[in-house]
């Protein structure tokens, strides 16, 4: 878990920041508040708006952790230990449809990205007939999302795959070098790293079109109605930290190299790219994402397909931002 202590730079860094930083107003309270991301990656976008000075612009000290996996991170949130986060839609799906009160108020991205790999040995998707694909988590999006693919390519992705939990990407990478597993969907760094070892791309996830929304802010309606004024300077952060992020790619890079802890350029490029490339310029939530994952969980959870896919939806901050001017004004800096 990463504490903000620990994620603070070198001096040098910290005055390269400093140039950036956005001043909060002199005479708003600054509140503490605890938000959380699902991997080093994901994280990237956050620490950028709070290095940034976004959220303190609005009176917001963040403290940034790392809970790995989005689904602990709805758990998390569920609980009240991390209040806010920015998270994947799909584990706030999952838990809603289960009687969770979780809820999403914007995402920055709408469509799925990442890249399946495979052994040398194997050439298709059809070839993963009686294979083994390597997952962070079962029940993870990953794991929806190729259920629903190999479904679509004529595969029974119950009696013709076998699903394992294979840990993080570089404990996948591992795996699939040493066999023992055929193939896995990686993102950035880990997907370059697949492709220069070797390994067959049978699958360009963005490129199919799959929805997925992710950078999402994710809350619980409880916590939204008990503290909307907090919600309201978190939104405000995040949409103006989002547009700082896509127009200050070397301040952003640098973020990224030290979060994921990697040297290797053309890594940390690819960490930033897909991101910024989907990323929403007005950052609603896609109903037809929210719809398209209902369809996912369906496959696991059969109370997926009666369940309201507005109810763990709350566009009402996008809403308020965008008829007060607060986004067209953004934009027109």
């Amino acid at each position: 878990m990463f504490s903000r202590r620990a994620l603070i730079v070198v001096c040098s860094f910290a005055m390269a920041i400093g140039v950036f930083q956005v001043r909060p107003a002199a005479a708003q309270k600054i509140q503490k508040l605890m938000m959380g991301y699902p991997t080093p990656g994901a994280g990237v976008t956050a620490e950028v708006i709070r290095r940034g000075g976004f959220f303190k612009k609005y009176g917001l000290d963040v403290d940034l952790v790392l809970l790995s996996g989005s689904s602990l991170l709805a758990t998390a949130m569920i609980s009240g230990q991390v209040p806010v986060s920015q998270v994947g839609a799909a584990p706030m799906v999952v838990a809603a449809v289960a009687g969770a009160d979780t809820v999403l108020l914007a995402c920055a991205t709408s469509f799925a990205y990442g890249r399946l790999f495979s052994t040398r040995q194997i050439k298709s998707i059809t070839d993963l007939k009686g294979k083994r694909i390597g997952l962070t988590r079962l029940g993870t999006i990953d794991d929806g999302l190729l259920r629903y693919v190999f479904k679509e390519r004529g595969l029974n992705p119950d009696r013709d795959i076998t699903f394992l939990a294979a840990g993080s990407g570089a404990e996948r990478l591992v795996a699939l070098g040493k066999g023992t597993i055929d193939a896995a969907i990686f993102r950035a760094p880990h997907d370059s790293f697949a492709e220069r070892s070797g390994f067959n791309e049978l699958l360009d996830v963005n490129k199919a079109s799959l929805y997925n929304p992710a950078s999402c802010v994710g809350t619980t309606k409880t916590y939204v109605r008990n503290n909307r004024n907090t919600v309201t300077r978190v939104m405000k952060g995040f949409v103006e930290g989002l547009k700082f992020f896509k127009e200050n790619r070397e301040f952003a890079l640098k973020v990224a190299a030290e979060l994921t802890r990697t040297t290797d350029a053309e890594a940390i490029s690819a960490v930033l790219d897909s991101p910024a490339r989907l990323q929403e310029k007005i950052p609603y939530v896609p109903m037809k994402g929210i719809e398209f994952l209902l369809k996912i969980a369906e496959l696991r959870d059969p109370r997926a397909k009666n369940f309201d896919p507005g109810s763990v939806v709350d566009s009402s901050f996008m809403q308020e931002l965008e008829n007060s001017g607060f986004i067209d004004s953004l934009w027109k800096k």
